[in-house]
């Protein structure tokens, strides 16, 4: 099914959170003594809460989704809290397993105004049903690493059918917690063509690979759910990635792939050394702002960029190199591009 994304507007205010954490005779008590209001005594806030379960994909860009929000906020919304629910490298394997024997393998991060917080000091390790107590999410998003066999068309049904066999009562149990949340499904983007970590890609190799996500991804938001009281988007960074490396090809913005990375101008903008390193920068500079663009427009339904005027600035060991105008611009582009299609 197409996903109308304008309706994200119209239904925000029936998701957003349920105010206050205090003891009361209506809550119920979960971990560390933060409460959870039970369904039926739900009450919508001015506070706006995303959870995103996954790994690397899902943590290098939430500072920038975060000014995006507070600088053209929905209707209704004063405070924005974007959490993190992360290990590295996760697979959708780990986070079925982790998820059905109770395993505490996550680190829980939360970006607000105060910046991003290690939330580490109330669960050394945190579970994913401790996440989803946590709190009354608008957004629940899921992403785990794809597994390289998605590249070979031969394979993509049988990556698709585990994949969605693993995302289905992950889903279920988001929506049975939180009715009134929003479930995403984010779509990833191939890495550097060439990356040298155990296996070294060809163009061919990038080709494949974004179309076996493409599948799985359209598979599990418009096929998964269709008998199922939720609905499922899509957050489709992969494709604007791939829009992205399109219109660099043709305006040479950024010096181009293994360069960019050596130059730490990447997803990562935070200053360490050598962090490029081929997986999570591909080959344009500032992928967090157009990872960031893509989910504002997901969740927002605004498809206009014309009014962010946010422009980071990142830091390279004690330098900042802010993004230019026009690359602002080339990102503003492909994201919108990509809504289009």
């Amino acid at each position: 099914m197409k996903k109308v994304l304008s309706l994200l507007l119209g239904a925000l205010m029936l998701v957003t959170i349920f105010a206050g954490c205090g003891n009361t005779s209506n809550t119920e008590t979960t971990t560390e003594g933060t409460t959870m209001a039970p369904v039926d005594q739900y009450k919508p806030d001015s506070t706006l809460r995303i959870l995103m379960v996954g790994n690397s994909f899902c943590y290098y860009y939430v500072e920038e989704l975060y000014e995006l929000l507070i600088e053209n906020p929905p209707e209704g919304i004063e405070a924005v809290e974007v959490y993190n629910l992360y290990h590295s490298g996760c697979t959708m394997n780990q986070h079925y397993n982790w998820w059905t024997q109770g395993t505490a393998n996550y680190d829980l991060f939360k970006v607000d105004a105060n910046g991003r917080v290690n939330l580490n000091n109330i669960h050394e390790k945190w579970s994913l049903e401790d996440a989803l107590n946590w709190a009354q999410w608008d957004y629940i998003s899921m992403h785990g690493a794809m597994p390289v066999a998605v590249i070979q068309p031969e394979n993509r049904l049988t990556v698709r059918d585990d994949l969605a066999a693993k995302a289905e009562p992950l889903f279920d149990r988001f929506h049975e917690l939180h009715p009134h949340a929003q479930l995403l499904w984010q779509r990833t983007w191939f890495f550097e063509v060439g990356y040298k970590g155990k296996i070294t890609y060809t163009a061919e190799d990038g080709v494949g690979y974004n179309e076996g996500i493409q599948l799985v991804g359209d598979y599990i938001t418009e096929e998964l759910d269709k008998d199922k009281p939720y609905d499922v988007i899509q957050v489709n960074t992969g494709a604007a990635w791939t829009e992205a490396r399109k219109l660099n090809e043709t305006l040479n913005l950024l010096p181009y792939g293994g360069l960019c990375a050596m130059l730490a101008r990447n997803s990562f903008g935070d200053g360490r050394f050598g962090a490029g390193d081929g997986l999570h920068d591909g080959d344009i500079g500032g992928g967090q702002l157009l990872n960031a663009y893509v989910w504002y427009m997901t969740i927002t339904g605004n498809t206009d960029l014309s009014a962010c005027k946010y422009a980071p600035v990142y830091k390279y060991v004690t330098l900042d190199y802010p993004l230019s105008a026009e690359l602002i611009d080339m990102l503003k582009t492909a994201a919108m591009n990509t809504f289009k299609k």
